[in-house]
């Protein structure tokens, strides 16, 4: 009798304690959606400084998460719950319909949210769908966990300190915060344009898939009421599943998109700010004044000490950019890599199926809009980080033609030893910049090259897709 109750106690208490820990969890994953609507409602709504200081306080939490763990497992931990059980879900859930759906009845088709098979697709396109959730959530890591520039962005987007530029603060006309925060505003309204047209087709899904229960009344019921009403509530936990994943997709690359083109705008001001330590406009006269031997040697020195000050400091600051340069590599450079080979192959069939293949008026609107987000990551984006790697180097000319021409007398000797250190390490055969992961520098060889890989996976797929649908056809 004791060791029956003993062992009914244990049982018992094991049944508890799994229940208490089952119940937690999933209060973690109700937290994390709870986290995402915070977002998306934001995005919706268009309060873009309070969306950048909800990812920068996400940031901060992250990065302090061995000194302060608690503030991690309440915020942090919870949407990463809510994240990898949607991802296990929609994954489970795709690769049933892929292998597993019944293709050819319409009204299973909708009851599962098969849109690869609603919208006329091939089969294979279910490992796409698969692969752009798993690409949103690598994103979301990268960028929330590997964000190491984040405090710097947020100094400057948030906190607006002006010291987070050089001196004398400014970009042509205007303070250079004042630049960047507008910058980031522009940014985020396009983002809130997308995301309003996003929102109107998951709108249009809903008024769809209750125009479908209408019109498919009899055929869902069957004469049995709880067998029609259990049709019901799976359609809409389906088709909720769908609109969840075309949400975290969508707020993945808002965020990712928004904080790179903000990085870009930052990148540009550093690059313009140190060039005109180099092309100010009393550096030809301070040197000609120099070379005059009319009386005026105290002017020309002190002209051209000048110069030799320039010189350094832009060497000093430059090295500063070097390093934003390198801590971006980790967090950009890998989350552009990830997107863009993740993307590239989806994008070029879809492209195909447009041009051979015909679906709906909803649908089409949708593989037109997808397909417009990927071509600007696809070809907008690569280029401008095309553009921060080559303006990176933009001014070593004239800083080489600087050096040329200036005498650096006696005291100014170690700066002459310094900038020469600094121009053999930094301009050699193979340059510095933003890599595809840590493999290659993004340039515009690279690029063209990118293009030509791009075209010929066009054709590579599209001969697929051909031979494919004879092979169908004569079967």
């Amino acid at each position: 009798m004791n060791i029956e109750e003993t062992y009914n106690n244990n049982c018992y208490y094991i049944g508890e304690k799994m229940a208490s820990e089952l119940a937690k969890y999933f209060n973690y994953v109700y937290t994390g959606f709870k986290y995402v609507c915070r977002i998306y409602f934001l995005l919706f709504i268009n309060r873009w400084q309070d969306f950048y200081r909800s990812y920068f306080e996400m940031c901060t939490i992250i990065r302090r998460r061995t000194v302060d763990p608690e503030p991690f497992r309440r915020h942090v931990w919870a949407p990463i719950s809510a994240l990898f059980v949607f991802t296990i879900i929609l994954s489970m859930k795709i690769i049933y319909n892929c292998y597993f759906g019944q293709h050819d009845d319409p009204i299973r088709i909708k009851l599962n949210a098969d849109i690869i098979t609603d919208a006329n697709l091939h089969q294979f396109a279910n490992w796409f769908a698969i692969l752009l959730i798993l690409n949103s959530d690598l994103i979301i890591f990268i960028v929330y966990f590997k964000n190491t520039l984040a405090e710097h962005l947020k100094s400057i987007i948030i906190d607006r300190h002006n010291e987070s530029f050089y001196l004398p603060y400014r970009y042509h006309s205007m303070m250079a915060i004042d630049y960047v925060v507008e910058s980031g505003r522009k940014i985020f309204r396009i983002i809130f344009k997308i995301f309003i047209i996003i929102s109107i087709l998951l709108v249009i899904t809903d008024i769809q898939t209750i125009l479908f229960v209408l019109s498919n009344y009899e055929k869902i019921f069957n004469n049995n009421q709880l067998i029609g009403y259990l049709k019901i509530i799976q359609l809409i936990i389906n088709w909720k599943i769908f609109e969840i994943f075309a949400l975290v997709c969508s707020i993945a690359g808002a965020i990712a998109t928004s904080i790179i083109e903000i990085f870009f705008i930052i990148c540009h001001v550093h690059f313009w700010q140190i060039e005109q330590l180099l092309m100010i406009k009393n550096v030809k006269k301070s040197s000609s004044i120099y070379n005059q031997n009319n009386g005026n040697g105290r002017v020309g020195r002190k002209c051209h000490y000048r110069i030799i000050k320039n010189l350094d400091k832009f060497r000093y600051y430059n090295t500063k950019n070097l390093s934003l340069i390198f801590e971006a590599n980790h967090c950009y450079g890998r989350t552009f890599f990830v997107s863009i080979f993740s993307l590239m192959v989806f994008n070029c069939y879809l492209v195909i199926f447009m041009v051979t293949d015909h679906t709906t008026l909803f649908y089409e609107i949708l593989i037109i809009i997808l397909c417009a987000i990927q071509f600007i990551c696809i070809f907008f984006i690569h280029y401008q980080f095309v553009n921060i790697n080559r303006h990176f180097y933009h001014s070593s000319p004239i800083l080489m033609s600087r050096m040329a021409t200036t005498e650096f007398d006696g005291k100014y000797l170690q700066t002459k030893l310094k900038l020469s250190n600094y121009a053999q390490a930094m301009y050699t055969k193979n340059p510095y910049g933003i890599t595809y992961w840590s493999f290659q520098t993004i340039n515009m060889s690279e690029f063209g090259k990118f293009l030509l890989l791009y075209s010929q996976l066009i054709m590579f797929i599209k001969t697929h897709m051909i031979t494919d649908k004879n092979g169908h056809n004569s079967a």
